[in-house]
């Protein structure tokens, strides 16, 4: 199992207003590297203890899904496994909803992609982010009537 250490950019931290809550919330980039390269995960909400708290445990648990994959992927929601979701899916004759994508996406850390959507006949949410081009090629195969929107271009692919 490979080791992944995730690192907090300070240097890069930003603020946001929150209308709702009526204040202004903290974000900290978080990335790992992997295999010569940064990679983004999210950004870490730090402007209150309990919000920082909960930051701390879900970054825990990315940690332990990237370790697990070898940096592969990590699953936001949906199951763990993106090949054991897509099986679920072709087993149980599933479709997906219209706004189901692919996406390709480029940060400061490096490119990453995106697979996320929802079934039509059971309102099953996922979301995936891909570190692997390989991988990402693989579901492009497996699905090629997904729209990709590519976010390193200016128009859909």
């Amino acid at each position: 199992m490979t080791q992944i250490k995730l690192k907090q950019d300070s240097a890069q931290a930003f603020e946001r207003h929150i209308a709702f809550e009526g204040g202004i919330e903290k974000y900290v980039p978080v990335y790992f590297e992997h295999n010569g390269k940064k990679h983004f995960v999210i950004n870490n909400v730090v402007t209150t203890k309990y919000k920082e708290e909960q930051s701390r445990e879900r970054i825990d648990g990315f940690r332990i899904q990237l370790e697990a994959n070898d940096g592969r992927y990590l699953c936001f929601y949906g199951k763990p496994e993106v090949w054991d979701f897509l099986k679920l899916v072709k087993t149980k004759g599933y479709t997906f909803e219209n706004f189901t994508k692919l996406v390709i996406c480029n940060s400061q850390y490096g490119m990453f992609y995106e697979f996320h959507g929802n079934l039509r006949e059971c309102s099953y949410a996922f979301h995936y982010r891909i570190y692997d081009k390989r991988m990402f090629c693989r579901l492009r195969k497996r699905l090629p009537n997904i729209k990709i929107k590519d976010y390193t271009k200016e128009e859909e692919a």
